[in-house]
């Protein structure tokens, strides 16, 4: 009996491979709300120096929240290990949404 129960215990070597792969994933959706975080800050600082007018202010607002919303879809995705074909795809919005908020937290 203790044979079977120890053969439950171990994980199957595609077992640890999803495992890695959601914690990486997990990372670098990690990285990138830090790094939207970090442009909103900055962009809010620039608003409140009058550096950035009210327009690419709400513009950079809602980069934002946009970000948040692709960010927390692919956050889904990872936790109920379910990822469809257009996980990278939102991946790929969100950093490009970040790129245009660093522009506007930039000038």
């Amino acid at each position: 009996m203790s044979k079977y129960l120890k053969e439950d215990s171990r994980k199957h070597h595609y077992e640890t491979e999803v495992e890695k792969k959601i914690s990486l994933e997990l990372n670098r959706i990690s990285t990138l709300r830090e790094m939207s975080n970090e442009a909103k800050y900055r962009l809010e600082l620039n608003y409140k120096t009058d550096i950035v007018s009210h327009d690419d202010f709400g513009k950079g607002v809602h980069y934002y929240s946009t970000i948040i919303k692709l960010t927390n879809i692919c956050k889904l995705m990872c936790e109920t290990k379910n990822f469809s074909e257009d996980y990278e795809k939102y991946i790929n919005q969100a950093q490009h949404y970040i790129c245009r908020l660093e522009e506007f937290a930039n000038a």
